[in-house]
């Protein structure tokens, strides 16, 4: 306080004053005022006709603790933790933590925790850590499936809070070791194993790692093969479909099932003949062969009917051309339109022994000239 004069504020230390003519001040302490932990502070009231009045203030600084809230903590959700404070005799944490004593975070994600520390001089200084919680890795890698050996195998799975990667006990690949949902390419000894185990680990460096299994059934596709089709002519009889292994498939041509080819009613071109077979478990294969049809022109039936003749027929195998005819040709095919036999540059009389072939209907195809004639023999035996 001070009466009648003026007042004067100085300071034996660098700091400021906000005011120096008010009674009561507001004082900025200097570096070196801190660093003495002390300064004086005087006040001086003046006026023109009395002698100065002064009086002087010791101001003692204390310096601000140096509180420390630890380091930040990087853990798993359920995990507990104990938060304590350093550099002052008293602590007060925000978010409900009391210090010294344990809890459990369950708020994923990072959340900053702020300490005030106050010391023996009631100064208070604060301090902030970062708590981050990782969620429990959860890895589902789905449920078992069978395979053919020819099917995509694709998997889907879930996981989460972590980084995904698949696994194989076998020596196949994924399409892609790190994500959920995978495409599995299994090897030749995966395939003849008959089943494979994937496992998926999800991971996130915190928490316990999680893993999944899922097992693999592979079934073999069927080996399936379909014999060649010679080319025909499109005045061949209808062809009735064999040759498909193994037995029980169906036939198809350009894709529309049959169970014949009447090269008369599809004409000439190439025609894509396929046969598709499917197991007991469900997997399938399928083989293709192309069949050559020509218009043949210039060879009529005719002519030859009268001038050639067979027999025996049926028979045990042993077919007679009996004929007149100079220098022609005859074949033989089975009743999928392919040769069997064939001679060229045949005069007259001639023996066919068919012996080796199994019971059935064949085709004596006579040609001569410009001229061709059919003959439809059996084997019975």
């Amino acid at each position: 306080t001070s009466t009648n004069g003026n007042i004067l504020w100085t300071t034996s230390g660098d700091g400021s004053f906000n005011s120096n003519s008010l009674e009561d001040p507001l004082y900025t302490p200097g570096n070196n005022d801190i660093s003495t932990n002390s300064v004086v502070l005087t006040m001086t009231v003046s006026n023109n006709g009395c002698s100065d009045a002064t009086d002087n203030l010791t101001l003692t600084i204390n310096n601000l603790p140096s509180i420390s809230g630890g380091v930040d903590y990087l853990v798993c959700v359920g995990d507990d933790i104990t938060l304590s404070g350093s550099g002052g005799e008293s602590y007060l944490w925000d978010n409900g933590v009391i210090d010294g004593i344990s809890f459990s975070p369950t708020t994923i994600g990072t959340t900053t925790y702020t300490l005030v520390g106050t010391d023996a001089n009631n100064c208070a200084n604060s301090d902030q850590i970062n708590v981050t919680v990782s969620g429990i890795p959860t890895a589902d890698a789905g449920i078992g499936l069978t395979y053919c050996s020819d099917d995509i195998f694709s998997i889907s799975a879930t996981a989460t809070n972590g980084s995904i990667l698949w696994t194989t006990n076998g020596a196949g690949t994924f399409s892609n070791t790190s994500i959920e949902d995978v495409t599995y390419f299994p090897s030749n000894n995966d395939i003849t194993s008959g089943s494979i185990t994937l496992t998926l680990t999800v991971s996130n460096g915190v928490c316990p790692d999680v893993t999944s299994n899922v097992v693999l059934t592979i079934n073999e596709s069927p080996v399936v093969t379909l014999d060649s089709f010679d080319p025909i002519c499109t005045y061949t009889p209808e062809i009735v479909f064999t040759g498909g292994l193994p037995e029980g498939g169906e036939y198809s041509v350009d894709n529309v099932l049959a169970t014949s080819f009447d090269p008369s009613t599809y004409g000439a071109g190439i025609y894509t003949i396929s046969y598709s077979y499917t197991d007991g478990n469900s997997c399938s294969n399928t083989a293709t062969q192309n069949i050559t049809v020509g218009d043949c022109a210039g060879l009529t039936e005719t002519s030859l009917e009268s001038d050639v003749k067979i027999f025996p027929n049926p028979s045990q195998g042993v077919f007679k051309i009996i004929t007149d005819l100079i220098n022609y040709s005859f074949e033989v095919t089975d009743i999928n339109g392919k040769i069997i036999q064939r001679m060229n540059n045949v005069n007259n009389n001639v023996e066919i022994d068919l012996t080796l072939n199994k019971s059935g209907i064949y085709y004596i195809n006579i040609i001569h000239e410009d001229n061709i004639v059919s003959h439809q023999v059996s084997i019975i035996k």
